[in-house]
Order: C-alpha cells, then sequence, then structure tokens
C-alpha cells in the first residue's frame, strides 16, 4: 500500500498498510522517521454502516519507549503538532479523500482491550483517546465513540498565527499529495 514523504524535511515517512493489530482494525497509518522507526499507528477500519461509508478509528498507538528524541524532532517537523494529533488528523485527510460520509473514533471506556478478558493487555493501552478526538473537533455520541468532522478547515494566515499557520500548511501540503498517491491520473 502506499507511503508518503511528510515534514519539514521530508523526513518522516506515512505508510498506509495492512494492520498487525487485527482488534483494532483492518488498516493502520503508520509515521516512521528515517531510520525507519515506528512514532505513531493509527488503526482503522472501513465499512459501510446503513449504507452510509464509515471510517471507524479504533487503535491510537504512540513509540515504543525510549523514543523521546525521535518524538520531539518529529513533532518539530510537523509544525510542532502532537504526533497523534497530525496522525488523526492524516486520517481524516484520507477520508475525505475516500469520500467517507460518516468518521468515528473510539472512546477509551469502549476500546477492545477495556473488556475484561483482555485483562493483561489494558496496561499496555496507554492512548487516551478522549483528548485526540476532541483536538481534532470531534462530539461523543451515546453509543461510547466520537464523530469526527469529515473535513478540516485551515487556520487563517495571519502574522500572530504564524505557529498554527505552519502547522495548517502540514496538512495541507499532505492532501493533495496524498490524493496523487491513491488517484494517480493516468496518461492522456
Amino acid at each position: 500500500l502506499p507511503s508518503l514523504a511528510c515534514g519539514k524535511d521530508n523526513e518522516l515517512t506515512l505508510h498506509l498498510q495492512s494492520s498487525s493489530f487485527e482488534k483494532e482494525g483492518e488498516f493502520a497509518l503508520r509515521l516512521v522517521n528515517a531510520s525507519n522507526i515506528s512514532l505513531s499507528i493509527l488503526t482503522f477500519t472501513l465499512a459501510l454502516e446503513n449504507g452510509t461509508p464509515t471510517l471507524y478509528a479504533c487503535g491510537l498507538q504512540g513509540a515504543k519507549p525510549g523514543n523521546q528524541d525521535n518524538i520531539k524532532i518529529a513533532t518539530a517537523s510537523l509544525g510542532r503538532t502532537p504526533l497523534k494529533l497530525f496522525m488523526g488528523r492524516a486520517l481524516l485527510v484520507l477520508a475525505d479523500i475516500l469520500d467517507v460520509q460518516r468518521v468515528l473514533g473510539v472512546d477509551d471506556s469502549v476500546h477492545p482491550y477495556h473488556d475484561d478478558r483482555y485483562k493483561s493487555r489494558r496496561r499496555r493501552v496507554k492512548a487516551h483517546y478522549t483528548e485526540t478526538w476532541t483536538a481534532l473537533g470531534g462530539q461523543q455520541t451515546e453509543d461510547g465513540f466520537w464523530l469526527l468532522p469529515t473535513t478540516e478547515e485551515a487556520a487563517p494566515a495571519t502574522k500572530q498565527n504564524a505557529a498554527s499557520q505552519r502547522k495548517a500548511d502540514v496538512i495541507n501540503n499532505l492532501r493533495p499529495r496524498m490524493r496523487e498517491l491513491l488517484f494517480p491520473e493516468t496518461p492522456a
């Protein structure tokens, strides 16, 4: 599946791949650095729910312990955007390109590994989905999911808003490149 260079100097790569976390989704976006160290993985499933194309974001993993320096470098490269927030925004870009009508993120309380039968794995789930979905503009639903926006408005460019503009530029530059990678134009 496709891979896309991203970050200030294209030193990061965003991979679209099959997921190795079968309980959290069939697909994954994985962000790695130039040394191929995995910095973040967001797993998801695409489905039709009552005839509506729906994307379920079910897993958000950070880097393994001991990678704080790599995380700091990657965060700086992405305009100081926290990696989990970048991954969420990249997923929303992907959903928009795929014309997905509804994006749902799993809440901490209904994550598959919070079930009693996975008690031994529960300690390993360190992500706080609620924080990420809230930062993306999500609204909690009654069934334990977060309804996420299917499009994201870019921050307006102002002198006082230079940091926000750098963050918006990262995503705005990702959108056309991801579209071209997934749907290359056929030569005439």
